[in-house]
């Protein structure tokens, strides 16, 4: 084998079958829904949705996203392929997942799930990044690895507001939070801090 041959075999994507807790959503007879692949996605969407208008919008997303994680993680690749599932509103979601989610990586499974809409942007960098560096890493005990890679990676909050922007401002106000209490007690302090 030639080693360009070699590199570009090693580089293949493979998207896994999917498991029956994955069938459970793609599959849902609630919601009727499409698929196109991308890349490293398959992407699942309603034909009249927001997302069926802006799958242009979305692949350029999806590849500031993977090259951004890919970054991060310090990985030069992942062969996984990932499945997407996009619903224009959280009451759909209910409908496909069983609750009301901006989105959700299903760790384990390939599956990323998000609210994509013209006020909801989905927050592909960091659920992704979820996916991905729990494949990449294995579970971890520390949610602050989990939580704190994925915000940085999307440089984005809950709210919306560049993180940078919002730590400026909890060290202005003097908030800032002890590192350890945030390696060993991230949930306790996020729920503090909201």
């Amino acid at each position: 084998m030639t080693a360009a041959f070699q590199d570009s075999f090693s580089q293949r994507i493979i998207f896994r079958q999917p498991s029956s807790y994955v069938l459970g959503f793609t599959g849902n007879d609630s919601i009727s829904l499409s698929s196109v692949n991308y890349k490293s996605f398959r992407i699942y969407f309603k034909d009249s949705s927001y997302t069926a208008n802006h799958l242009v919008d979305i692949e350029q997303e999806l590849d500031m996203a993977y090259s951004e994680i890919l970054s991060v993680l310090n990985i030069p690749f992942y062969n996984n392929g990932i499945y997407l599932l996009a619903v224009d509103s959280k009451e759909e979601m209910q409908k496909v997942m069983g609750y009301q989610i901006k989105g959700g990586a299903a760790k384990g499974h390939d599956l990323v799930f998000f609210v994509y809409n013209q006020n909801i942007r989905p927050q592909f960098k960091h659920e992704i990044f979820q996916l991905i560096s729990y494949e990449t890493w294995g579970s971890t005990n520390y949610r602050l690895l989990d939580e704190g890679g994925a915000t940085y990676t999307d440089n984005y909050c809950f709210y919306d507001n560049p993180m940078y922007s919002i730590n400026a401002y909890y060290l202005q106000q003097k908030k800032l939070l002890p590192l350890d209490s945030l390696v060993y007690r991230f949930d306790s302090q996020a729920k503090k801090v909201m």
